[in-house]
């Protein structure tokens, strides 16, 4: 399996080509990958926040992500609804955000 930095590479480069991908959920398999989307994620300022479950970012482990990976493998993995709160904007105004449950965070973050 390539590591995450050369299948980075290659996807962002067929994007701004305009071609399209395959074997993508292939991918999805790549432990490094979720390592890499972790890493993004945790240094984020709102990284603690809690979205639909009490879990938070810190609670990651090699152990959850290859619970992930085992569930994609047997076609047992569920997407969670997405929390919407609603925050103040610099205008007065508000806009939405979407907070999603933290343990399942990493996959659609780790395929940007």
């Amino acid at each position: 399996m390539r590591n995450a930095a050369t299948v980075l590479g290659i996807i962002r480069e067929r994007g701004k080509r305009g071609l399209p991908l395959e074997d993508v959920y292939r991918q999805l398999y790549n432990p490094e990958l979720y390592l890499e989307g972790y890493d993004k994620i945790r240094r984020n300022a709102g990284a603690m926040t809690r979205g639909t479950t009490k879990e938070t970012v810190d609670g990651m482990s090699l152990a959850k992500i290859n619970r992930i990976i085992d569930d994609l493998r047997q076609e047992r993995y569920r997407w969670t609804p997405v929390k919407r709160v609603y925050i103040p904007k610099a205008n007065g105004k508000q806009r939405p955000l979407g907070l999603c449950q933290r343990l399942r965070v990493n996959v659609p973050r780790r395929t940007r």
